[in-house]
């Protein structure tokens, strides 16, 4: 039974007096929760569980933060030293995709079984991470985090998998955020072929596996902020899903002071598992082709139904701004960074109806953009508005209107927390009208 049913039917369990209690799950469940099952009659309590996955969640958070509710019955045993047995054996992830983990589990060994899995259908790699630099999106009416890049090209990627011949209850796509994962299912649907794919957060499938998993990791901003792709449980739990093969979107420039994260791109870049482009495999011809955007992959599937327009990639004004900002801090030497630009004309497949898609290790990295490279509302009549700031001057029937900056000053609401300062009030804007 649940923990839940265990506390329901408690004076049924008191007649039963087991003398055994199993707990599955044991380092998710609170400690509370595993103490209601024990009684004076037993004897005998087996844990199984993974203290390094997920912890158990408490309905306020504030329990968690300051008296540690969230740290498992389980966990605890083993921090202060308790007799455990550790599986040293796994038998669903094949050795490309485990191999990610190993910081967390240093002495695990790949069953035999593991190197028989079959290649991956219509991606010439089987665990692979495309990096990007597309800016998640504004805050909604929701607080939970999306990125509208990320959804596109995912919803596409998923159509090309399933083009190449896998089920879509092969397929799982995975976010830490659901504010990401109602984005996805609305981008999913749009493609009859993959409204039937699995999209969950990364909290509600641990336990589970999939042949195909593809994680979308979210969070790309100029503040560097992670979010939940700072802990270590959650990370754990996203990489130890696929069986087959995993194919993962992300901004790398977010992730490399991480220790787990940089370890793990580390371990991807030695046989060029990353990179700015996924290397599909046209289901037509065999050719590898690197595809950078939703529209590169539209082009490849002959299917306009995941033609973006550049919809959640910047423009080139910001492109060029988060260049310049970043030079001035010195961090972007000798990266790039910016958008993937809008390849479909070298893709063919398209509009001119000819055949000159780039193949496999052109067009590669992120220097030399210029503003031809970004989508335009002449090239994609369906593009997304460009977003653009608001003027700071305006002029009409001889009046002069400008935006001049007032008192106030932003405050990260989680610096604001740490310092117990008040949060200071956003920055006022005076509208001055000079006639």
């Amino acid at each position: 039974m649940t923990t839940t049913a265990v506390s329901k039917y408690a004076p049924l369990l008191k007649e039963l007096r087991p003398e055994i209690v199993i707990v599955e799950e044991a380092a998710e469940v609170l400690e509370a929760h595993i103490l209601t099952a024990l009684h004076p009659r037993t004897q005998h309590v087996v844990l199984i569980g993974d203290h390094q996955q997920l912890r158990p969640s408490t309905a306020v958070y504030r329990l968690s933060k300051n008296f540690h509710l969230d740290v498992s019955l389980f966990e605890r045993l083993i921090h202060n030293g308790a007799a455990h047995v550790t599986l040293l054996q796994q038998r669903r992830m094949h050795p490309k995709v485990s191999r990610l983990i190993k910081p967390l589990y240093p002495l695990l060994r790949d069953h035999s079984s593991t190197s028989e899995y079959p290649e991956i259908k219509g991606m010439n790699a089987r665990c692979y991470f495309m990096r990007h630099y597309q800016f998640e999106d504004d805050e909604g009416e929701s607080h939970s985090k999306q990125n509208t890049f990320e959804a596109n090209m995912i919803s596409a990627l998923c159509a090309h998998l399933v083009a190449s011949g896998y089920e879509e209850s092969q397929i799982t796509v995975l976010s830490p955020y659901l504010g990401q994962v109602r984005l996805l299912k609305q981008k999913m649907k749009r493609d009859p072929t993959t409204s039937s794919v699995a999209i969950t957060a990364v909290d509600n499938f641990q336990g589970e596996e999939n042949d195909i998993i593809v994680i979308s990791l979210v969070r790309s901003n100029r503040a560097k902020q992670m979010g939940f792709l700072a802990v270590d449980n959650r990370i754990n739990v996203a990489l130890t899903r696929a069986r087959h093969g995993m194919f993962i979107l992300g901004n790398t420039d977010m992730l490399e002071k991480h220790p787990l994260w940089s370890s793990i791109i580390a371990e991807l870049n030695t046989d060029e598992s990353l990179s700015d482009a996924f290397p599909l495999i046209d289901k037509d011809n065999g050719q590898v082709f690197e595809v950078k955007s939703a529209d590169e992959i539209s082009v490849l599937l002959g299917n306009d139904i995941h033609k973006t327009g550049g919809e959640g990639m910047i423009s080139f004004d910001e492109y060029k701004q988060s260049q310049q900002a970043k030079r001035k801090k010195g961090s972007g030497r000798g990266k790039g960074g910016g958008a993937p630009n809008d390849r479909w004309s070298n893709l063919g497949k398209e509009r001119n109806g000819g055949d000159s898609r780039t193949p496999k290790g052109k067009d590669a990295g992120y220097q030399g953009y210029s503003e031809a490279d970004f989508p335009s509302p002449s090239d994609a009549p369906s593009a997304a508005p460009e977003r653009r700031p608001p003027p700071k001057k305006m002029e009409a029937d001889g009046f002069e209107c400008e935006l001049v900056p007032g008192k106030g000053g932003d405050q990260d609401d989680d610096a604001a927390k740490k310092g117990g300062k008040k949060k200071q009030k956003p920055k006022k804007q005076v509208l001055l009208v000079r006639g």
